[in-house]
């Protein structure tokens, strides 16, 4: 991470007129510059529960990052004023935009983005990259995967309150387990790994199943 950092800190602000329209006035969307986003994502591991931070990083390339950069503001506002609070997620997220343009094609490189590709979207908790995606949806579709990204790709029901804020975010496959050293849980827990941020999971756990084994 300190790599990143020092490329971070190398990177001076820039103006853009199309960014200008998009994040001016946003309070919602942040215009990351400088070693903002490297710390952004460090402060991660100092704080239990951080917010999740999801940045769109996108190039002049044609028309199609500033038809991204709007989608994602569009995006960020309905999860801030209309989603958020209707599915009682309780881990905020930040969201915010980085430039790939002449200035910052290094820190973008060291995230892994070249500034010719199609605009890519990456999310990272706990100091962690848990998600990217690069295609080009509508907002419902930011919207899903920002939702997935939160709630975490294994949810534990132990109530009925879980189960249906699970049922309002969307479809998802329940597994119900004897306990969590079984070894069909393992298993089911590496699939909602490789499955995070594109399908969500979640597990019972059964009370019978230990009484029986016992």
């Amino acid at each position: 991470m300190l790599n990143l950092k020092i490329l971070a800190e190398r990177q001076p602000i820039f103006d853009d007129s199309a960014e200008s329209l998009a994040v001016q006035g946003s309070s919602f969307l942040k215009h990351f510059h400088g070693s903002e986003l490297v710390e952004a994502i460090e402060t991660q591991t100092d704080v239990e529960n951080s917010p999740a931070v999801f940045v769109l990083f996108w190039g002049t390339e044609g028309s199609l990052g500033e038809h991204a950069l709007h989608l994602w503001k569009r995006s960020a506002y309905k999860w801030k004023n209309m989603i958020n609070d209707k599915l009682n997620i309780k881990r905020e997220a930040v969201f915010g935009v980085v430039k790939c343009d002449e200035e910052g094609i290094e820190l973008c490189r060291a995230f892994g983005v070249l500034p010719k590709q199609k605009p890519q979207f990456l999310a990272f908790m706990d100091g962690q990259r848990v998600g990217q995606e690069m295609g080009i949806g509508e907002e419902e579709f930011f919207i899903d995967w920002i939702c997935l990204i939160l709630m975490g790709s294994l949810i534990h029901i132990k109530d009925i309150e879980t189960k249906n804020n699970l049922k309002e975010s969307g479809p998802f496959t329940l597994g119900i387990f004897r306990d969590e050293q079984q070894a069909e849980f393992k298993s089911y827990r590496r699939v909602a790994v490789l499955l995070a941020g594109r399908y969500q999971l979640a597990y019972k756990l059964d009370k019978r199943q230990r009484e029986n084994k016992n």
